[in-house]
Order: structure tokens, then C-alpha cells, then sequence
């Protein structure tokens, strides 16, 4: 007769199952609020999970428990983290674990002992001779410090070298928004919008010599929020490095740069713009305002100028923190830190432009008629 312990655990272990498995039914069904769709698509491996649990309880299949528990959690911590070293990892090595599920089949869990010394055995062996005879790349994977820094590098694209050049091509979310914070130490950055493509932003990275580049994605409520900076090299002041980049007009963007030392230029024309905050410490800006309607936009250096662009189909509202040597085209006045246009063209999209600027450098207002 089993032992009532054993009862009760063989018992939890599947209700507890089936009850994960309702409730992400239900909220896949939308019966629980809105489905979440991203998570119910990265979240599959769970069943794997369920059936090496499976097989430790029921049948002692010790190994095969393990190898199916062990690609389980790499499915979810790649899907998840969008870790790019255990994508690496997982990709080169994933085979191994299927010649060792085939092994422990071979055995059904008898002589366990020698069952695993035959897989390490084929493992070791598998792998050195298909890497001395180039048929398995043998991945320069530089194992991390901890492991909170393994699983939260997250990266929708490998990571780049120190220096040298990085392509970026994020895919369009599932969220209803995206959210870009970058944080620069030097260089220059140029804007512009990106026809109607599958990336929310593309675009190049020129890196100087010694500088890291580091790019991470989680979600927020509706946004998903993409957090790109850059690791200065400390024995560079300042630094050549360019970023290129293209944004999506199919969704809107919330848009917050920082620079330390360097030069922003950013077109905002055909952008679907919901916020920018465009911030210099060290360094001049040049903005294209945006031509739809939308929150304040927030323009900030410390020493250096900003020159604000308006198309013809906007009225400019610009509130100026200090005083500034300040310039206006025909059309506008200045009372105060304000500098706003004399008469609203019917049609025409309002939009306030915050300077908190230090007083030093100056604040121009250009027109563009085209």
C-alpha cells in the first residue's frame, strides 16, 4: 500500500498542474481581461516542464526528467530574458540532450549509475570530435560573473564587440506603444523617420574604440521599453561615435535621449510622436518638430545651443527656462522666456516646446516652409 505522503504528492502535483493549465486557459479565452498575448507565447515550454515532472513521479525516468526540465527552463529563460548568451548556448548544445533522452529510453531507467556514465562519456566525446573536425563551432561564449547577470542582459540581437559597428533591427512589439531611452556618453545622434516596415527601429551604431554598446527590452503596462546605452571608454573625454537610426511611423513613440557631451539632431517629421525629452549636458541640439499634435516636448543642455525647426503647419509655443540669446523668424514674438507666433493659421498644430536651458548658450526658433 502507498504511503499517504506519497499519496499526497503524486495527488498536488497534477491538480496543481491542472490548475495552472485552467487559468491560462482562461486567460487566453479573454475570460480573465485581455489575453496576454506575449506572455501565452513565450510561456509553451511550461508543458514540457509538466511532463518531466511527469516522468521523475511516475516512472523514475531520473534522467529524462532532467533533460526535459533542463530544455524547459532554457525555453523559458530565452524566451523571457531574450538572452542572447543562453540562445547561443542552448542552439549549439541542444542535440546532446536528445541523444541523452535516447540513451535513458534505451535503459528505461535501469543501472542508473552506468547509464550516466555512458552519457557523459558520448557527450565529451560528441562534442571534441565534431569541434577538432569544425563540423560543431565550439561558441565563444564568456561565461558571466553571477547569474542575475546572465538572465537579465536582455537583447533582441547579439551583442556587439567593444568598438567597431552594431546593426539594429527591433521588431514591432506587441504592445501598443514603445518607449526609447537612450543614454550616451558622446558622439552625435541623428533621427529620422522610417517608412511603413515590420521594425519599430533600425539603424547603425558606430562605436569608438573601447565603447560597449548595451541594449535591453521589458514591458511596461501597454509599452514595451527599449533602454540602449552605451559603456564609455574611461580614457577617452570624448568620443566619435555615431548613431544612425531610423524610427517607426506605425506606432507611437515616446522619445527620451541623453547625451553628455555631443550633438543630437533629430527630425520628428512623419514620427507617430506621443512625448520626446531631448537632453544635452554638454553640447548643441537641433530638433525638427514633430507635424501632428502631442504633449509637451521637453528640450534641456546645460552649455550649447538649440535650434528648433517648425514646419509651416505648426504653431510653436517655446517656454525658455533662463535667460537666453534668443532668435525668432517673422511671424513670432518674445514676451518674456516666451516666444510664441503672432496669429494661429487656421488648421494649423499647436505645440509647446519646453527649453530648461542654463542661460549661456542659445535658443533659435527657424521656420521651414517645406
Amino acid at each position: 500500500m502507498e504511503p499517504i505522503h506519497d499519496q499526497r504528492r503524486t495527488t498536488l502535483i497534477p491538480l496543481a498542474v491542472i490548475v495552472c493549465g485552467v487559468a491560462l486557459q482562461l486567460q487566453s479565452s479573454g475570460l480573465l481581461g485581455k489575453p496576454a498575448t506575449d506572455f501565452l507565447t513565450k510561456s509553451w515550454p511550461l508543458i514540457i516542464l509538466a511532463a518531466g515532472i511527469d516522468l521523475f513521479f511516475s516512472s523514475k525516468r531520473i534522467i529524462g526528467a532532467i533533460v526535459m526540465t533542463l530544455t524547459a527552463i532554457f525555453s523559458l529563460v530565452i524566451h523571457f530574458s531574450g538572452n542572447a548568451q543562453a540562445a547561443a548556448l542552448f542552439t549549439s548544445f541542444w542535440p546532446v540532450l536528445l541523444i541523452i533522452y535516447g540513451i535513458d529510453m534505451l535503459l528505461s531507467g535501469k543501472n542508473l549509475a552506468n547509464g550516466i556514465l555512458i552519457i557523459i562519456v558520448v557527450s565529451v566525446g560528441l562534442f571534441f570530435t565534431f569541434g577538432a573536425k569544425g563540423v560543431l563551432k565550439l561558441p565563444a561564449i564568456k561565461i558571466p560573473e553571477n547569474i542575475s547577470t546572465f538572465l537579465t542582459s536582455n537583447s533582441s540581437a547579439p551583442q556587439s564587440d567593444p568598438g567597431g559597428t552594431r546593426t539594429l533591427a527591433y521588431t514591432l512589439p506587441d504592445q501598443s506603444s514603445v518607449t526609447f531611452r537612450l543614454d550616451i556618453p558622446s558622439g552625435k545622434v541623428q533621427v529620422k523617420s522610417l517608412p511603413a516596415v515590420s521594425t519599430v527601429l533600425s539603424g547603425t551604431v558606430k562605436l569608438a574604440q573601447g565603447e560597449a554598446f548595451i541594449d535591453s527590452m521589458e514591458v511596461e503596462g501597454d509599452s514595451a521599453v527599449y533602454t540602449l546605452a552605451c559603456k564609455a571608454n574611461p580614457q577617452l573625454t570624448a568620443s566619435e561615435a555615431l548613431w544612425d537610426l531610423q524610427l517607426s511611423q506605425q506606432i507611437p513613440v515616446n522619445w527620451d535621449s541623453i547625451m553628455n557631451d555631443g550633438y543630437q539632431m533629430i527630425d520628428l517629421r512623419g514620427i507617430n510622436l506621443a512625448s520626446a525629452r531631448i537632453i544635452n549636458q554638454n553640447g548643441n541640439i537641433d530638433v525638427m518638430l514633430p507635424q501632428t499634435a502631442v504633449s509637451a516636448l521637453l528640450l534641456g543642455t546645460q552649455k550649447g545651443d538649440i535650434r528648433i525647426f517648425v514646419p509651416g503647419s505648426v504653431a510653436a509655443f517655446v517656454n525658455i527656462a533662463k535667460p537666453a540669446t534668443v532668435s525668432y523668424p517673422a511671424g513670432y514674438l518674445q514676451s518674456g522666456g516666451q516666444i510664441f507666433p503672432e496669429a494661429i493659421v487656421p488648421g494649423q498644430i499647436q505645440i509647446v516646446v519646453n527649453v530648461n536651458n542654463s542661460g549661456e548658450g542659445t535658443v533659435k526658433v527657424v521656420a521651414v516652409q517645406h
